[in-house]
């Protein structure tokens, strides 16, 4: 076990079918999204596979999709970033409190669903 893995407090769940997806401003202002590859989740944030380094600090608007489950307008801080043999590892933090009380609220339902579901499928 690694040390990155020994400072978890919270078990993850890696499901090879679910997508996260990152939205952001695109070309003229439209909005985009980036599909990326899931590499662990806990209902307190997850970690993605990523082409370029993303700044601790920066604000993410995701989706994650797992199939029978799609949840949408998590607010998300990079945590870290980490290079890998073919891209980076980008590590966030939801931020549920960033959204008004009865959405943060939703959310944090949603995002416990989420993680009963990928458990299930482990």
């Amino acid at each position: 076990m690694d040390q990155q893995s020994d400072r978890r407090r919270h078990l993850r769940y890696v499901d090879g079918a679910t997508r996260v997806l990152l939205r952001g401003q695109g070309l003229l202002g439209r909005l985009k999204a980036e599909a990326r590859t899931l590499l662990d989740y806990s209902r307190f944030g997850l970690a993605f596979a990523h082409d370029a380094e993303l700044d601790p600090g920066v604000v993410l608007n995701i989706e994650v999709d797992a199939g029978e489950l799609h949840v949408t307008g998590i607010p998300a801080l990079v945590r870290d970033t980490r290079p890998e043999a073919d891209g980076f590892r980008v590590g966030v933090q939801f931020t549920p409190e960033r959204l008004r009380e009865g959405a943060a609220e939703k959310l944090r339902e949603e995002l416990h669903e989420l993680e009963k579901l990928l458990k299930r499928r482990i």
